[in-house]
């Protein structure tokens, strides 16, 4: 799968904006999940709307940069003036998954429940990883209980951190837990490897990821019909039927399932900047608004995308 790169041309269109006239906290807010389904519902939302209108009145656009160019430089600023959660799961997608191999060998989603706990980055090719980002803006009181229950659904877990927060982490984390710092050139470094957990794995955690249909391919598995069983009693009769399965196995048949359902944001994925990756899995979008997404990334700010969404940046 083929995806966008950032531009490295330094004369290239776009290269040149300077994201200081603009709230720097509005530039950070582009990047949201909700401004992209705006984006997707042709729609412009008042933070984008609002980057653009600065821009536009400090002579920024005078390049005609399409909006990819946007937030490719939009992403730069971001990470030198305020490296905030998202970028930390935009780099677990990008230097996981995309940087290794593909969306089609290995699932990326975000913000999943585990047990009492809400999981970063959940991915998932042979058997699943747990990645919980920290963050300079962040406390680590609750990192121990999180990271316990993320141990019950994946087979390996990370956290993935700053230099400040790095040596805390593995302090206050088993060995088994691997630990990555985001470095000042984007990259992660290695800290900790992590090591397989399948001692903590939980066959009912694991089944919690799954969703009614995932559920009842289990069943079949087992000789079970599980059309008819009403969703009140599906994940216990799951449970019940996978409860002699090895535990690493029914990681892995979850890990399969997850990496199927994933297949539809592949697209979106490739046709948007790398820069709003992570941004394009938390999407559950149609065929049409997909493909409307992609094509306004396409245009140029001051002429295809204001006359298809925006009369504020007219005049």
């Amino acid at each position: 799968m083929k995806v966008k790169r950032e531009p490295s041309n330094p004369g290239q269109v776009g290269d040149r904006i300077d994201f200081s006239c603009a709230d720097p906290i509005l530039v950070r807010r582009m990047f949201s999940s909700r401004v992209l389904k705006e984006l997707a519902n042709g729609r412009l939302s008042a933070e984008l709307s609002a980057v653009l209108g600065a821009l536009r009145m400090d002579g920024q656009l005078a390049d005609s940069p399409t909006l990819s160019n946007i937030y490719e430089q939009a992403f730069k600023f971001c990470l030198k003036h305020q490296r905030v959660e998202y970028f930390y799961k935009n780099a677990v997608v990008q230097k996981m998954v995309l940087g290794r191999s593909s969306l089609k060998v290995t699932a990326a989603y975000l913000e999943v429940r585990i047990a009492e706990a809400k999981l970063d980055v959940l991915l998932a090719r042979d058997y699943t990883s747990a990645y919980e980002i920290k963050t300079d803006y962040d406390e680590l009181v609750r990192l121990p209980s999180q990271l316990s229950a993320y141990q019950r659904a994946c087979r390996s877990v990370s956290v993935v951190t700053s230099d400040r927060y790095a040596s805390s982490v593995e302090r206050l984390s088993n060995r088994e837990v691997g630990v990555y710092v985001l470095t000042d050139r984007y990259q992660l470094r290695t800290v900790r490897p992590p090591e397989n957990l399948d001692g903590s794995l939980v066959h009912a955690d694991m089944l919690a990821l799954l969703r009614r249909k995932e559920l009842i391919e289990l069943l079949r598995a087992y000789g079970r019909d599980g059309e008819k069983i009403p969703n009140t009693r599906l994940y216990q009769e799951a449970l019940f039927a996978s409860s002699e399965i090895d535990p690493v196995d029914l990681n892995s048949f979850v890990a399969s399932r997850l990496l199927e359902r994933s297949a539809a944001k592949r697209r979106l994925v490739a046709g948007l900047p790398i820069s709003l990756a992570a941004s394009a899995l938390a999407q559950d979008l149609t065929r049409a608004q997909i493909a409307r997404l992609i094509g306004l990334f396409e245009m140029d700010v001051t002429g295809g995308l204001q006359n298809e969404l925006s009369p504020v940046l007219s005049g």
